[in-house]
């Protein structure tokens, strides 16, 4: 587990999120220092829910979403009917694509 990483950047500000996917792999998403109030790391695990209900969780938090917010989604796969979705109301995203098939999904709302 990459504990002193983690310490790091959290003692620097950042907001972290780990995942061990499977023994000894680990995903760790690293977030920005917040401009202002704390941040925390926000993380919808939506693996579990049958389609289309991880793309309407997905969309229902974007709306919730300020300019320059952010969240990160785990879904049961890559959603590609949802980036597209996701660039047509103004959001920016990145993924992370696990071993098991499943994905991490940063959603972002660009600052105004």
């Amino acid at each position: 587990h990459p504990t002193p990483l983690i310490h790091l950047m959290q003692g620097r500000g950042f907001g972290v999120w780990t995942d061990e996917a499977e023994a000894g792999l680990h995903t760790i998403l690293i977030t920005s220092p917040p401009q202002g109030d704390a941040e925390r790391v926000t993380v919808l695990d939506l693996r579990d829910l049958p389609a289309p209900e991880p793309m309407e969780e997905v969309l229902l938090a974007v709306e919730k979403l300020a300019p320059g917010e952010h969240f990160f989604a785990r879904l049961p796969r890559f959603p590609r009917m949802l980036v597209a979705a996701l660039e047509g109301r103004g959001c920016t995203w990145s993924s992370v694509l696990q071993p098991s098939g499943s994905a991490v999904l940063l959603v972002e709302r660009p600052p105004s």
